[in-house]
């Protein structure tokens, strides 16, 4: 038969036994406060990728930019899976320990209303992990969107550079056709009605060659 223990010593060991798990719940809380701190930082770094991808006006929307953004976002992700699998964890592991303590140790109540309190922060972060991960296959779709149209842009821009350089290079375009008189007997211009020439765009050599040749033909 074990021996009951004297008063001092069972304060001792209550003493003990709060302030253990005082210091265990206040490690859980601060994990699930990380976890929502993390979670603040990922849903702006979505947001930004978010943001960028679909064209905001943003003085960081740069393609290095952008998937740097969406490396952060995959390893905040990673961060929060780990936090919450240790916060978990934590929380789990404390039930058996409190079954193992005799009856007549100390007063468990307020302990089990601590626990319940953590075990109704679970849930959220939870929900806040969920969130990110659903977040971070929007942005990894959305940066490669967004890396698609920037490329097809720049295709684009090189190639109308490359039509402008090659016109510019034809002999007798740019300065030629500067100094040349309007209106010259023979050119498209009169032809057209009066006032139109302001707002058609300008005909190319090759056309403008073959209007003087029917205006000739005319004449």
């Amino acid at each position: 038969m074990r021996r009951a223990k004297s008063p001092s010593k069972l304060d001792e060991h209550k003493t003990h036994q709060d302030s253990r798990l005082h210091r265990f719940a206040n490690r859980v809380t601060g994990e699930n406060e990380k976890v929502d701190e993390r979670a603040i930082v990922g849903k702006q770094l979505y947001l930004d990728v978010l943001g960028m991808s679909q064209g905001e006006q943003n003085q960081n929307a740069t393609l290095d930019n952008l998937l740097q953004d969406a490396a952060k976002a995959r390893d905040e992700l990673q961060l929060l899976s780990q936090m919450h699998n240790d916060a978990q964890s934590r929380l789990e592991n404390i039930g058996p320990a409190l079954e193992r303590q005799p009856d007549d140790m100390t007063d468990f109540s307020w302990i089990d209303m601590t626990l319940r309190q953590l075990e109704a922060e679970i849930p959220p972060a939870k929900q806040v992990l969920s969130d990110a991960h659903q977040s971070l296959f929007s942005s990894d779709a959305m940066a490669d969107m967004a890396v698609r149209d920037t490329l097809s842009q720049n295709d684009d821009a090189f190639e109308q550079a490359e039509e402008e350089l090659s016109e510019a290079d034809k002999p007798g375009t740019s300065r030629e056709e500067a100094v040349r008189p309007r209106n010259q007997p023979g050119d498209v211009s009169d032809q057209l009605p009066c006032g139109h020439e302001a707002r058609e765009p300008r005909v190319s050599r090759k056309d403008e060659k073959r209007a003087i040749v029917l205006g000739k033909q005319r004449a």
